[in-house]
């Protein structure tokens, strides 16, 4: 410790200087001491923080280390040792001096922050998780250890953690903007956009003109699919901000979610392909006319992709774009050229994620769904569920024709169109702890009954007195036995199509990361049989109202088909719903473009032209496409 001779309050005069900001003073005050007293041991470890501060690290480390060989036991002596050396990149010498420091002092906040952070930097996220999780236990008011934790998990994508973390910062200090903005951030990753637009709308209140708040609101309401809202938020901010990239996208987005596409093409007429705009590059992908400037537009994507400082997602972004003006032209060669670069851009930018589909994890799926919906399963569980038959469920591959489905049902008056909702997944998680694979014949029935309940109330809310209100969502194909459990009337209606269009058509659009077996077109193949599979049982297997809807058939029999859709679900026939691409409303999925045009049969065997660079996806669908015409005849 310092030495007895010292007059006290030099170093109190010194600390001080130091909490009020004043490093220089603070700097000169320990000099003095240091320079009558080189041994002073509380001297020399505020010193070396300074040193830290005022950006001479490596400086920092002999003064610290010094003062840790007079005072071995001096805990806030071996933190400040971890944290210049985390800064110098020196991690497992800063672990050890961080693992001492809590050692010496559990109650000492920096040594398990720095202590987490060298082991996150090593790449041991796990470890460090553990470790903030147990500092948290220890000092569960430490605003620091939740934001670290936090900004971590943001960084590995584990939502789940993220959320925590910043739900306890929101707790302790519920009007700080930074973490209502993560908070929020963290549930959109979770998929649950509903529950960060309030938290980002707080932030927005306390901070109504901090960029951040501004981007994250608007981000959190394109999540929540309110499109309308979308719309006028981003053109009342662009007023503030003109030409801000984001919201321009933002408000892009929302115009063609309402089907304006002529107005989302003129606002990125005039601003051009450029690194920060990808508004630009979503809007070629909107065939809104004859668009007789297309020649022009595929010479400027070309220049710009030659731009070799054009970031990877551009650059996917802007392959998807090209190949599709040029597949509007016929070229086709070209195109798939295009669409090879976009693809292996994302599966790269998927794999660094941890995000790669392994086509065994569906093998292993199917044999789990199998196993824990038998046949003989519903006469245990029929009376379960929810008798309601207010939930309608469209459901297939992406690409199977479950928008057109929808649209043309959701033009009935007394049917409201929900989009793809998450709700079903979140309810089977509740109802297993987490764990999907415990049999539905030992779900808690009182749950059961809260959480049905509970679900049909957002609906109704939703749909606003229809009679029928539809989930769009694709995947919820894989929960059908557990929709089954908890609404054995909901009309159910599967989707097929030719899987050649399904899976070249899923490999030609930008999924982002939510599909990342697009990406390849053998991978394609894969998830469309297993799909296939699961859809062949639940047709077998499955009570209650079914119906499986064949695109092919329905683009060539549009009325029967549609009047037979429309009685399944239990209504009487409107002729409005042959009108389906007039109907106003939300449309937030890659099929926006064609559900608001007239039914065409373009789409209709659009691999063919492709079909010699298709082999990859050709071998593995051998079994499962329909024949072709000279095979029929043979």
């Amino acid at each position: 410790m310092s030495d007895p001779t010292e007059p006290g309050d030099d170093f109190d005069h010194a600390a001080n200087a130091y909490a009020d900001g004043d490093l220089d003073r603070a700097m000169e005050m320990c000099r003095a001491i240091l320079d009558r007293t080189p041994t002073h041991v509380e001297a020399l470890n505020l010193y070396g923080v300074l040193l830290q501060n005022t950006g001479a690290t490596a400086a920092s480390i002999p003064v610290l280390e010094y003062a840790a060989g007079l005072d071995p036991e001096f805990a806030d002596i071996h933190a400040n040792l971890a944290r210049g050396l985390r800064a110098l990149g020196r991690e497992a010498k800063a672990e050890d001096s961080a693992a001492r420091s809590i050692e010496l002092d559990p109650d000492l906040e920096d040594g398990w922050l720095h202590l987490g952070l060298c082991q996150i930097a090593q790449d041991r996220y796990d470890d460090g998780m553990e470790t903030f999780r147990a500092a948290v236990s220890h000092l569960p008011d430490s605003v620091p250890l939740h934001a670290a934790m936090g900004f971590a998990a943001i960084g590995r994508e584990d939502a789940a953690a993220a959320v925590a973390a910043w739900r306890e910062i929101a707790r302790l200090q519920p009007d700080r903007i930074e973490a209502l903005i993560n908070l929020g951030t963290a549930y959109c990753m979770l998929e649950r956009a509903d529950e960060a637009l309030p938290v980002h709308a707080r932030a927005l209140a306390l901070a109504p003109d901090f960029e951040d708040a501004v981007v994250a609101y608007a981000g959190t309401l394109h999540g929540c699919q309110k499109a309308r809202e979308l719309n006028a938020f981003c053109r009342a901010e662009l007023l503030k901000r003109p030409g801000h990239t984001e919201l321009l996208r933002q408000l892009v987005t929302s115009l063609v979610w309402l089907g304006r596409f002529q107005e989302a093409n003129e606002i990125c007429r005039t601003q051009g392909p450029g690194t920060t705009d990808p508004a630009w590059f979503q809007a070629q992908t909107l065939r809104t006319a004859e668009r007789p400037e297309a020649a022009e537009q595929i010479a400027a994507m070309r220049v710009r992709l030659e731009d070799p400082d054009l970031p990877d997602d551009k650059r996917s972004t802007a392959n998807y774009a090209l190949a599709q003006a040029l597949d509007r032209g016929g070229a086709y060669d070209e195109a798939i050229a295009a669409y090879r670069v976009a693809n292996s851009l994302s599966m790269a930018k998927n794999e660094a994620a941890g995000k790669s589909y392994i086509h065994e994890t569906s093998h292993e799926f199917l044999s789990t769904t199998f196993a824990e919906f038998p046949a003989g399963l519903w006469s245990r569980v029929q009376d379960l569920g929810n008798p309601s038959s207010l939930p309608v469920f469209i459901v297939g591959m992406p690409r199977s024709g479950t928008t057109l489905v929808e649209q043309i049902a959701a033009s009935h008056s007394r049917v409201f169109g929900a989009g793809e909702l998450r709700d079903v997944s979140r309810m089977v998680e509740r109802l297993t702890h987490g764990r999907n694979t415990i049999s539905p014949s030992v779900w808690d029935p009182a749950l059961v009954r809260r959480e049905t309940a509970a679900h049909l109330d957002v609906l109704r809310e939703l749909g606003g007195g229809a009679a029928r209100v539809i989930d769009k969502l694709p995947d919820n194909i894989q929960m059908l036995g557990q929709i089954r459990v908890l609404y054995p009337n909901a009309p159910i209606i599967i989707c097929r199509r030719d899987l050649r269009d399904v899976c070249f058509s899923c490999y030609t659009l930008d999924f982002a990361d939510r599909m990342p077996w697009s990406n390849d077109l053998a991978q394609c193949a894969n998830r469309a049989v297993a799909t296939y599979q699961l859809a062949d049982y639940w047709v077998a297997t499955l009570p209650g109202p079914i119906m499986e809807i064949q695109y092919e058939t329905l683009v060539g029999n549009l009325e029967a088909e549609s009047r037979r859709l429309i009685a399944f679900l239990g209504l009487d026939w409107e002729a409005e719903c042959l009108n389906f691409h007039r109907t106003e409303r939300v449309v937030a999925t890659v099929s926006v473009w064609q559900v608001r045009q007239p039914l065409f049969d373009s789409s209709i065997g659009r691999w063919r032209p492709y079909a010699k660079h298709l082999e990859p996806m050709l071998s593995v669908l051998r079994g499962y496409m329909p024949p072709e015409p000279d095979d029929a005849a043979g």
